[in-house]
């Protein structure tokens, strides 16, 4: 009995990928062992015919891949976005994450980094170097040059930016703790705290009001 008889629903993977050997490894790789269903995207208007949540991008697919990342995620906005390849160096994979995308993963990653950042990814969380999500938040809280920041009206002081901005990277309650050294409930009602500036009852919903009324 195959999977649609048993009525089971494979979790699917958009790919973005021109070389025919990366395909099939791929295909190879995460299929039986790991159970995804792998689609192939030619361009980004395909997602509009397609029930996805992840999309995994070689970056050799693309000469322009922080505009086909941002082009992505203008089509769908909620959109999780694996990039894999490219430069190694800290600074592209940090342009990788602000340009939109979930996670960066370099040729060199092994099987088993793949598929743990694809479920890591797919959970809603980021997957990043350490060091990569400390150059972003530092990058975040350089700009801040008193104790408070005003932004759109709204008073933050410079933890509840460094906790915000975790958040909006896709970091859990205990990641953004064990980033900034702080007890998870510590966290808790930083974020409490901000919701209620923000007028608003959910992380999720904390986060999309955060970017809309530009707070970062």
């Amino acid at each position: 009995m195959d999977e649609a008889e048993q009525g089971i629903n494979l979790p699917r993977l958009g790919v973005v990928a021109t070389d025919e050997l990366f395909i099939e490894g791929l295909i190879a790789l995460l299929t039986q062992p790991s159970g995804w269903e792998i689609v192939i995207l030619a361009e980004p208007k395909t997602l509009v015919a397609q029930f996805l949540e992840l999309v995994l991008i070689d970056v050799a697919a693309t000469d322009h891949i922080l505009e086909l990342v941002t082009s992505f995620r203008r089509l769908r906005p909620n959109l999780r976005l694996l990039v894999i390849g490219g430069p190694t160096n800290e600074g592209f994979m940090e342009q990788v994450i602000l340009a939109g995308a979930r996670g960066v993963l370099s040729y060199q990653a092994t099987e088993a980094d793949l598929r743990l950042a694809l479920n890591v990814v797919r959970d809603g969380s980021v997957w990043a170097p350490r060091r990569v999500l400390s150059r972003l938040l530092d990058r975040a809280t350089a700009v801040q040059t008193a104790q408070t920041a005003s932004v759109g009206g709204v008073h933050l002081t410079n933890r509840e930016h460094e906790v915000l901005t975790l958040l909006i990277l896709g970091l859990t309650n205990r990641e953004i703790a064990h980033a900034l050294s702080l007890e998870v409930s510590s966290v808790k009602a930083h974020l409490t705290r901000l919701m209620g500036k923000a007028g608003v009852s959910s992380r999720t919903a904390l986060g999309v009001h955060a970017i809309e009324e530009k707070w970062l």
